[in-house]
């Protein structure tokens, strides 16, 4: 391959056209080429290692995630493995990238520049040249439905260093998700998508930096599920329509070091929002802060009471409801040394994190409206994640958020601090 030929050099011209089948996104086609282009601009490794875009139906977000797979593979000379949610997507974006499909012999295609291997040709080609089927391919997509998908994943020859994971929250429910997003140790890229807002006209992007804070260098983002490794997000929240409970999360993702940014529809840019503007209107966050203090040393009082009991508390798992009783709690328990670590993750982090012995694992939730956000209709197994680890679950918050759901009933494994008690102890 000549230096004119190399994946360098492919244009993204093209690519910035791509024509989901939905008729929403092409009513807006302008925008979403602008947006894209800007945000484009915004994914540099040196800079940030997540992008978090908040957006409702329609709002470019699959192109802007396709048009980084391509920049990832053109311009970080990446290996990606492009997944789609389902058939429908994956297919419209077939007809948009099939004139580059190819078309020549295999597998002396895959030298071409920017050759883009779909599932249907590597099932007719998996079983006669396993060894170097998908040698000098950059960019490969495929849907999770796709029988083969489970055999790219073993591929030995072709190792890809940047996922690009359309709709995150249905691949959460798939069974090739772990592997997907555990499997690589070395450095690559997630990018991941899904509707949270249904009013277009209420949209926010955001970039994060590291999650490293000055006083915990060693600390992991709570929304890294691939710990350690650098990534870049593209994520929607769903069950939402309101700008209040938008606040309640982006709040929580301003603690892993991050800058929120909103899209001005009309314009086509995104506009950095100072971090200080998302606490709650009326409720400062000096006050959150005075009174989740009170709560957080009795949870870690708590988490002290279990410890010495020498039960089969061998871990602890402290949920509460906003996350300044996370930072408190972390840094509470790092001066009390009541246990060996301190994690703080979302609960899928616990699928793939070893049960290790004294270790505090912190969460936060909500609800909006009465009911609980997406995080907890969807965990079934939580019950069975506190009996393998062997823990106790200390909850922050008020206790009727808890009598919502049949966790009581597991009384040998569940503990929790009731928010009347927590009042009490408060104010004195």
């Amino acid at each position: 391959m000549s230096p004119s030929d190399s994946i360098e050099n492919l244009p993204v011209a093209e690519l910035a056209d791509l024509k989901i089948d939905d008729p929403s996104t092409r009513k807006c086609t302008e925008y979403h080429k602008t947006l894209g282009k800007d945000a484009l601009l915004r994914l540099d490794e040196e800079h940030f290692s997540k992008l978090f875009v908040v957006g409702g139906p329609g709002t470019g977000k699959t192109r802007l995630l396709t048009q980084s797979a391509v920049k990832f593979a053109k311009s970080m000379e990446k290996n990606v493995l492009c997944v789609m949610p389902n058939e429908k997507i994956y297919k419209a974006l077939l007809r948009e990238f099939g004139k580059r499909r190819m078309d020549s012999e295999w597998p002396q295609c895959l030298n071409e520049p920017g050759i883009i291997v779909t599932l249907e040709d590597l099932d007719a080609k998996l079983a006669e040249e396993p060894a170097n089927v998908l040698e000098g391919c950059r960019l490969l997509i495929g849907h999770l439905g796709h029988q083969f998908f489970a055999n790219i994943l073993e591929l030995k020859n072709w190792q890809y260093d940047a996922v690009v994971i359309d709709d995150i929250l249905f691949l959460s429910h798939n069974r090739y998700y772990s592997t997907v997003c555990a499997r690589r140790k070395r450095d690559f890229v997630l990018v991941a998508a899904y509707d949270w807002l249904q009013d277009r006209h209420f949209k926010v992007h955001k970039s994060l930096g590291e999650a490293v804070h000055e006083k915990t260098p060693n600390r992991k983002s709570k929304f890294c599920w691939c710990r350690g490794v650098p990534t870049v997000w593209m994520v929607h929240m769903i069950h939402s329509n309101r700008p209040d409970s938008l606040l309640k999360w982006t709040r929580e993702f301003v603690y892993s070091g991050g800058l929120i940014g909103r899209t001005d529809r009309a314009q086509g840019t995104i506009e950095l929002i100072d971090n200080r503007s998302l606490s709650k209107p009326n409720k400062p966050i000096e006050k959150l802060t005075a009174i989740n203090e009170g709560e957080a040393r009795i949870a870690v009082e708590k988490a002290e009471e279990l410890m010495k009991e020498g039960t089969s508390a061998h871990n602890i798992i402290m949920i509460a409801d906003f996350e300044h009783q996370i930072e408190l709690i972390r840094r509470l328990v790092d001066e009390s040394k009541i246990c060996k670590e301190v994690r703080v993750g979302s609960p899928f982090d616990f699928r793939w994190t070893p049960m290790v012995r004294n270790v505090i694992y912190t969460m936060t939730v909500s609800r909006e409206g009465g009911k609980w956000n997406h995080y907890l209709p969807n965990l079934v197994s939580w019950t069975s994640v506190f009996t393998r680890a062997h823990a106790k679950l200390i909850w922050i918050g008020n206790s009727e958020m808890l009598a919502e759901h049949k966790w009581l009933s597991v009384r040998n494994v569940l503990k929790f601090v009731k928010g009347e008690e927590m009042k009490e102890r408060v104010t004195d």
